[in-house]
């Protein structure tokens, strides 16, 4: 008689035993990801969105500089990233910056909009210390409203090809200070890193402080 731990596993990625037991579920601690044993493989059915599955995900339990994936795997078309949270420095906003590979010199360019009252445009070439979100601010942070977090949406088409510069999009919102209409903010743009490597990490960071506890990343594969 089977157990439902015998059909139900949950353990590391490299714990994963031989397929050959059809119907069994893997779930992987290590990547959120689940996988269904169809007898003779593992399929991947992982559900986090259509097409989408999670790589891997953080939630800081204190305040910290910055979020770094490393070893993205190249096994998806477009990377995404989705950050929630707000910083902890003394100021009404943070801005969140990008980065592909480690590299932080003038190699990143943008344009990007935001809007509460109406649009406005920021555009920058050759940036250095990468993808500044159109170097508009992206989450609250200490002396906005209590208790409100921003979130913000990167991504990151064909990122494990060779032959193009790298190229995406965002979108985010956030309140900038008190609660009026004045102060609620959405952005979207888009950017290129001149590079083209396959990207196999990213590190998100605050221009300056931290992300306050509780603040959160997801990195997807699509």
């Amino acid at each position: 008689m089977s157990t439902l731990a015998s059909v139900i596993i949950r353990d590391v990625t490299s714990a994963r035993p031989a397929a050959g037991i059809a119907g069994r579920l893997f779930f992987a601690t290590d990547t959120s990801k689940t996988w269904r044993d169809n007898g003779t493989s593992w399929d991947d059915v992982s559900s986090g969105g259509a097409g989408s599955n999670v790589i891997s995900s953080i939630v800081l339990s204190s305040a910290a500089p910055s979020f770094s994936f490393t070893g993205i795997p190249g096994t998806f078309r477009d990377l995404v990233l989705r950050i929630d949270g707000r910083g902890d420095v003394s100021a009404t906003a943070v801005i969140i910056a990008i980065t592909f590979n480690g590299d932080s010199g003038a190699n990143y360019d943008e344009v990007g909009h935001y809007a509460n009252t109406g649009w406005n445009q920021s555009t920058a070439n050759a940036i250095t210390g990468g993808v500044f979100a159109g170097n508009l601010a992206t989450m609250p942070a200490a002396t906005a409203a209590a208790n409100y977090s921003g979130g913000i949406e990167f991504r990151v088409f064909n990122y494990a090809g060779t032959t193009f510069y790298k190229r995406g999009t965002w979108f985010g919102a956030y309140l900038n200070g008190s609660v009026s209409t004045a102060n609620f903010y959405e952005t979207a743009g888009g950017f290129f890193w001149r590079n083209t490597a396959a990207i196999t990490s990213i590190t998100a960071s605050t221009a300056s402080g931290n992300f306050a506890a509780g603040s959160s990343a997801v990195l997807y594969g699509m």
